[in-house]
């Protein structure tokens, strides 16, 4: 886990969780509203994918947001990750209401040949 930091200020945190038999991981990050919309998650997300492949040298990376979450749906979007679906009425809120979840993923092959790296080369 680290923190996210924008100007000295603590604006959130991250985290990976490595499947090391599978040989991929799962990135996770959380953004305090006060920042949502200044590009913060997008470049997060680049940050995590870069480490994941180059360091890590995992084969996948995987995320999930909730189905209304746009800004980070679009966030992972943007950094090249794909939408492969969604899994549908997969956590239970406290109303007891259910809530889909939007799946997003991308290959070591994509990184490499993508301008996810060309873009991430200067973090």
């Amino acid at each position: 886990m680290w923190a996210i930091e924008k100007n000295g200020k603590l604006v959130g945190g991250c985290s990976i969780h490595v499947n090391a038999y599978n040989d991929f991981v799962e990135i996770g990050y959380e953004i305090a509203k006060d920042y949502w919309n200044q590009g913060i998650a997008s470049a997060v997300v680049k940050s995590l994918l870069k480490f994941s492949f180059e360091s890590l040298q995992a084969n996948r990376v995987e995320s999930i947001c909730w189905d209304n979450n746009i800004g980070s749906a679009r966030a992972m979007e943007k950094a090249g990750m794909v939408h492969e679906g969604t899994l549908k009425q997969r956590v239970k809120y406290p109303d007891k209401d259910f809530r889909d979840q939007l799946y997003y993923a991308m290959l070591k092959t994509d990184y490499f040949s993508s301008s996810a790296l060309k873009e991430t080369k200067n973090l």
